[in-house]
């Protein structure tokens, strides 16, 4: 005959439940001072205004490439970012250039003045 099984003390659960409780409060706090409340998003669009031929595109944001690709005549491309302005806001410059196309090089740029929490979209035409 076995003897029956032994109980936890009581005194160790109450111990893991604040342990458990003290972890996911300090998780919590990590995500919030790394910056996610001061998390935006930029929305880019950028449309082609070319009738006829496919272009070669690069888009930027503060001077960063952000992408490269090709766009098709009468077209358009979208692209969100998730941008980290900090306590202050940001303008933001967002830059497209293209080659090709039959009109040659064309390029737009937009200076978007973001803060944390908000969503704004540029729109470029190349």
């Amino acid at each position: 005959m076995r003897p029956p099984p032994k109980r936890m003390p009581i005194g160790t659960i109450i111990g893991v439940i604040i342990v458990v409780i003290i972890v996911i409060g300090a998780i919590f706090a990590v995500f919030f001072f790394m910056g996610l409340s001061s998390h935006a998003t930029l929305k880019v669009r950028v449309n082609s205004e070319h009738i006829y031929y496919t272009v070669q595109y690069e888009l930027y944001i503060d001077g960063s490439l952000k992408d490269s690709d090709s766009l098709a005549a009468g077209y358009y491309v979208e692209y969100t970012f998730d941008l980290y302005p900090g306590s202050d806001c940001h303008t933001y410059n967002v830059y497209a250039s293209s080659t090709g196309g039959g009109l040659g090089a064309e390029s737009d740029s937009e200076n978007v003045y973001l803060c944390a929490g908000e969503t704004k979209t540029a729109n470029l035409y190349i």
